[in-house]
């Protein structure tokens, strides 16, 4: 190899390196999730799970230009507590969540009258403004576990999840 071409070489995989770094990951996307970059940015979301007795837990996210900041917090709106402070890549958190809610349905309710379920409501907010809300009472999206994994939501609200 010639000089110019290990300086190509040398430059495009610092340039690699960079993207792995601000993006968080090095894996090619796909068209799908090029698309899904473009028009699924995420400014703020919050996700709150509530059952009485119990406390309510909360999660909000918000972010700026390439991280954001998720906010874990317990008891209700006049006595909330935070509990965990959380630093993320945006780029990667928007992928995740996507991945996520792409197929949730707006609503979940049963079909029978139920007593002491427990509700819960997510709220996205785009940069653009867009909003999308997806909630339910006692019922959850079939993949709403990877939902409360991806949060780590059983190792931070345990005394909740109990």
């Amino acid at each position: 190899m010639n000089e110019r071409e290990n300086m190509k070489k040398i430059l495009s995989t610092l340039l690699l390196l960079i993207f792995c770094t601000v993006y968080g990951t090095c894996a090619v996307e796909s068209e799908e999730m090029n698309i899904m970059e473009k028009f699924f940015k995420i400014k703020s979301l919050q996700y709150e799970e509530g059952s009485y007795p119990y406390p309510e837990i909360t999660i909000e996210y918000s972010s700026n230009s390439l991280f954001g900041t998720i906010i874990y917090s317990e008891g209700q709106e006049w006595n909330k507590k935070v509990v965990k402070r959380k630093l993320v890549l945006k780029n990667t958190f928007n992928k995740n969540i996507y991945k996520i809610v792409q197929n949730w349905e707006q609503q979940y309710t049963p079909k029978v009258d139920v007593m002491d379920g427990t509700s819960w409501k997510l709220k996205i907010i785009s940069d653009d403004g867009a909003e999308f809300i997806y909630q339910g009472y006692h019922i959850f999206p079939d993949n709403f576990e990877q939902f409360k994994k991806y949060f780590n939501c059983a190792s931070v609200f345990r005394s909740y999840y109990q």
